[in-house]
């Protein structure tokens, strides 16, 4: 599982490598007055500049899962005595905050009928 990671950061380095020796041949063609030849190594450089940031990319998430895959990340937010207008922004508010994190399982929300309720609750259960 590390091995893969290692190998990802591995291809992610020679990337950035070749980005970099296109560019630098990009600026001296530019240099010597071929535009035409440093557009073409400068978008050489670009490609090969993006295909180093998804390789990093898939190798920060490929470490972080298997560091993480014995966590439990699970989150409670507890909406008593909240109006459920409020209660219901929250709620909202939480869900699309915690959607884009990965390593989040679970939420759990704790509603109530709060304490001047008429005994049954006004937010009904999932």
């Amino acid at each position: 599982e590390e091995d893969e990671y290692e190998l990802l950061r591995k291809i992610a380095s020679q990337h950035w490598g070749t980005m970099r020796s296109y560019f630098q041949e990009a600026a001296a063609a530019y240099s010597m007055g071929q535009r035409a030849r440093a557009g073409y190594l400068s978008a050489e450089g670009n490609h090969y500049k993006q295909l180093a940031r998804e390789a990093d990319e898939k190798a920060s998430q490929r470490i972080f899962d298997v560091k993480n895959k014995d966590m439990h990340n699970d989150v409670t937010i507890d909406l008593h005595s909240q109006h459920v207008k409020d209660a219901i922004r929250l709620l909202k508010l939480h869900i699309q905050s915690l959607a884009s994190i990965s390593s989040i399982h679970s939420l759990k929300v704790i509603t109530g009928c709060g304490l001047h309720g008429t005994g049954r609750g006004r937010i009904k259960r999932a």
